[in-house]
């Protein structure tokens, strides 16, 4: 049954209040960052109510511009001073900051001839086109669907790269253009997830799934152009300063547990924020994590034969969420992909809402373990994500045909 004419214009005249709402708050963003903060007690500082990360990364690209891009990824503590002048002393990494590779940095430098509002309101422009072009490339029209809409029209995670300065739309986008492409042009599909390398603990992630079902091409592209971005990229700027990176990387992971390990996500999150302060080992979280992974591919490959790529990459995605150690709630935005392929499956109804509501509460979860001090979205994401995989794959009251 199709949603009347009457049910669409509630939902539209929803989904606009909420838009007109979120973005009514973007620009109080801007006026406090130009009035000069918001009252002491609250603790904030000019630049820290939007933008965080982004404000993270002009940073780096201003120290590249200055010291040198060796010096950015090698001394740690020059991000910290630029930062003093943005976020109060409890808001600064106790560690190196992840910061972007080095050809994405390089390429931010010619950018500071903007003002930092100029640069939020264009990452800000940026970031809802994106989220638009991903929801077109994805949902399609199953957006003239109420529920559809208003789900992408609130998502939690959308709203929350966007207030943080994050790239989520982003790897959103390139991860759309790459499912729309692997199930015909293999090879062009694995470009597009090698594209994603400004989260480089993603791509070789799905590479892996890939590979677990047999998708040749589609590996052999993803390894290629990343390996091809790296050689261009150490060619202009120099091994050096690769090197220096991936030593930021590893230093960032860490000090995962002294930068609020409740806020990640995933069973890494959940691990170290179960145990007291300086006490845990973050590399036997990252070894639960990769049996799990080992885990999840082994079931891939077992059932090669019965899912698609399309199928097989957005499941993956749903499985990075719990296994990364880097994964925070603004993340969840990449399970879009996963939410939808279960949609499609489930008969009109109370289960769609069910769903999709609780594709809702996933975000709810990730935010609330922030404030908890105790990372518990791990367990729920694995749930998820299963559950999806029963409801999707092993349609009722026909028994014995069950897919998964």
């Amino acid at each position: 049954m199709n949603p009347g004419p009457a049910s669409r214009s509630l939902v539209v005249r929803a989904a606009t209040a909420g838009w007109v709402f979120c973005l009514s708050v973007l620009a109080l963003g801007f006026f406090i960052l130009w009035a000069g903060g918001i009252p002491g007690w609250l603790r904030w500082q000019p630049g820290t109510p939007l933008g965080g990360d982004l404000m993270q990364h002009r940073a780096a690209a201003e120290i590249a511009h200055r010291e040198g891009l060796l010096r950015t990824y090698q001394d740690w503590r020059l991000q910290h001073q630029m930062e003093e002048l943005f976020f109060p002393p409890e808001g600064r990494a106790t560690r190196q900051n992840h910061l972007y590779p080095p050809l994405l940095t390089r390429a931010l430098v010619p950018l500071l001839a903007l003002p930092y509002p100029a640069w939020m309101a264009g990452w800000a422009a940026l970031t809802l086109a994106a989220w638009a072009a991903s929801a077109w490339l994805l949902a399609g029209h199953r957006l003239r669907d109420p529920l559809m809409a208003l789900t992408w029209a609130a998502l939690p995670a959308a709203w929350y790269n966007l207030a943080l300065g994050q790239n989520g739309t982003l790897t959103l986008l390139l991860l759309a253009l790459a499912l729309r492409a692997v199930e015909k042009h293999p090879f062009r599909g694995g470009a597009w997830l090698a594209a994603t390398f400004h989260k480089p603990h993603l791509a070789p992630f799905l590479a892996g799934f890939a590979l677990a079902r047999g998708d040749w091409r589609c590996f052999a592209a993803t390894a290629a152009t990343a390996l091809g971005i790296l050689a261009l990229s150490a060619s202009l700027l120099g091994l050096d300063v690769h090197a220096a990176w991936v030593q930021s990387m590893l230093e960032h992971g860490r000090g995962l547990h002294e930068r609020e390990p409740a806020t990640h996500i995933g069973w890494n999150g959940l691990f170290l924020s179960s145990l007291p302060a300086h006490s845990a080992d973050s590399r036997a979280a990252l070894g639960l994590s990769a049996l799990l992974a080992l885990a999840a591919c082994a079931a891939v490959w077992r059932l090669r034969t019965r899912c698609t790529a399309f199928e097989v990459l957005a499941f993956a995605t749903a499985c990075w969420l719990a296994l990364s150690p880097h994964a925070k709630p603004y993340d969840l935005l990449l399970a879009f992909p996963w939410a939808i392929l279960v949609w499609d499956r489930l008969p009109q109804g109370g289960w769609r809402t069910l769903w999709l509501a609780s594709y809702a509460l996933l975000g709810l979860a990730g935010i609330g373990g922030r404030f908890a001090g105790f990372s518990f979205a791990a367990p729920l994401i694995t749930l998820w994500v299963f559950g999806g995989c029963w409801l999707a794959f092993c349609p009722r009251p026909e028994p014995g045909n069950c897919r998964s």
